[in-house]
């Protein structure tokens, strides 16, 4: 399996230029970004206007679910936030009341097509949009420190290679005739 990957690789890495493998690179993330808005924007207009049993969304879900375990796996693996957003309490919080009042609102209108009344429909999207709240600010800010770590690793990672080349430039300026040896 290692010898098929490398093989792989090795063929891209002949076969596509620098510019190649980075508009490749875009293309795939459009791609995933398009499947990641598409599978939730279908999700919730079928729970909203459709009369289908939660069944027939099963195989939807899992597949978001899944490419949002992808996504948010890789990027903590990486310590990658966003190239846009700071991650910061403030952003947390925008970001997780936009996501829940969206939930909540979902919630709302799901409930008041199954003929529950308004105020019962209206109190289950609160208790909803404020359990996700707590829980989605809870997850960013726990993603945030888990990225800060990585790059802060990564940066004193880096600084040790520099302080190790630094020394290495300098013991071979410091004594010539090491580098006699060496050839």
């Amino acid at each position: 399996m290692k010898n098929k990957k490398k093989k792989e690789n090795e063929y891209l890495s002949n076969s596509l230029s620098d510019m190649q493998k980075q508009t490749l690179l875009k293309i795939e993330a459009g791609g995933c970004w398009i499947a990641f808005w598409g599978l939730l924007i279908s999700l919730v207009l079928q729970m909203s206007f459709n009369n289908h049993s939660w069944r027939n969304l099963i195989g939807e879900t899992v597949v978001f679910l899944l490419l949002d375990a992808f996504i948010i796996t890789s990027c903590l693996k990486k310590g990658v936030w966003d190239k846009n957003l700071k991650p910061n309490l403030k952003t947390n919080a925008i970001m997780s009341f936009i996501i829940s009042t969206v939930i909540g609102l979902v919630f709302f209108f799901v409930g008041l097509k199954y003929s529950i009344e308004t105020y019962t429909a209206f109190t289950n999207s609160l208790i909803i949009f404020s359990i996700s709240f707590v829980c989605f600010v809870a997850g960013f800010t726990i993603y945030a420190l888990v990225t800060r770590k990585k790059l802060q690793e990564a940066q004193e990672e880096a600084e040790e290679e520099t302080e190790l080349i630094e020394d290495s430039t300098e013991s071979d300026l410091e004594h010539p005739e090491n580098e006699d040896k060496k050839s």
